[in-house]
């Protein structure tokens, strides 16, 4: 479309402005010109370009027939998806119909006899809740206290069975767990006994073991012993003996205290009967 304007024309740039402004129009509405869309397909013809263009508009408007079938498609699901809910609550109401209209159908059937017949319990076998005017024993039943002393009879036996069963499987549950625990205290004893005959067979053997092994050291213990307790009995003499001598000096010393004291007495005696003397002299 540019080869046409002029390049002398002193308006050119106009010209050239408005066929930008057409092309940018054409892109937008998908418009083809032969002149603006075959460069760089120059062995294009005029007519297999022409041919394009149609295969282009008519795959355009089958994609705006697509786009607009599947948005009536998404509407004809959200219609069918609402006419499923109506169907479904126009079933419920009719199911509850049904069952009002059969209700009403065995009421009907009820009252066309009287069997309501008044029957005299005792208060103690009543199991209907007491209203405080009068009360409604028309879904009640009579059951014979023979059929149910016999169900609990029948509870009773299950139930005792029942305990009879976990008590089987805790005493076995109990046995297991002490089976477990020997089988563990046996194998562990076991690996006890092979660790210590591992230290046994790698332990040094000295001297001194040996005569342990061979228990001479017993005889050295007994000769120990009795040295000691010679050396006990030796202790023991010496002692008594130094406590003998501590005893008779320990005598002598008191004897030797009564004879100072008494000898002190005197003394003291004579030296008051001088301190008179003098006291007369003077």
């Amino acid at each position: 479309m540019k080869a046409h304007v002029v390049a002398t024309d002193p308006y050119s740039e106009i010209d050239h402005a408005e066929v930008d402004a057409l092309v940018k129009v054409m892109q937008l509405e998908e418009a083809y010109d032969y002149d603006k869309d075959h460069v760089g397909f120059g062995e294009v013809l005029r007519e297999q370009f022409d041919k394009i263009v149609d295969e282009r508009h008519l795959r355009v408007r089958m994609n705006k027939i697509l786009e607009e079938s599947n948005k009536r498609l998404g509407h004809l699901r959200d219609f069918i998806g609402h006419l499923e809910g109506e169907k479904k609550a126009i079933a419920d109401k009719f199911e509850g119909a049904q069952v009002k209209c059969r209700k009403t159908a065995e009421r009907e059937e009820k009252l066309k006899f009287n069997f309501e017949v008044v029957v005299y319990l005792k208060q103690g076998q009543v199991e209907v809740p007491q209203l405080p005017v009068a009360t409604d024993y028309k879904d009640a039943i009579l059951v014979s206290k023979a059929v149910i002393l016999q169900e609990n009879a029948e509870i009773q036996h299950r139930g005792n069975q029942k305990v009879d069963n976990m008590r089987k499987i805790l005493t076995y549950n109990t046995n297991l767990k002490q089976v477990e625990y020997e089988n563990k205290r046996l194998r562990l004893q076991i690996r006890d006994f092979i660790e210590r005959a591992k230290d046994v067979q790698l332990y040094r053997v000295t001297k001194a073991t040996q005569e342990i092994i061979q228990g001479k050291h017993q005889k050295r213990d007994e000769e120990d012993k009795k040295r000691l307790e010679s050396q006990i009995k030796q202790l023991e003499s010496n002692a008594a003996k130094r406590v003998q001598t501590f005893n008779v000096t320990k005598a002598k010393l008191k004897r030797e205290i009564r004879e100072k004291d008494l000898e002190n007495k005197q003394l003291d005696d004579k030296a008051r009967q001088l301190q008179q003397n003098v006291d007369q002299r003077k």
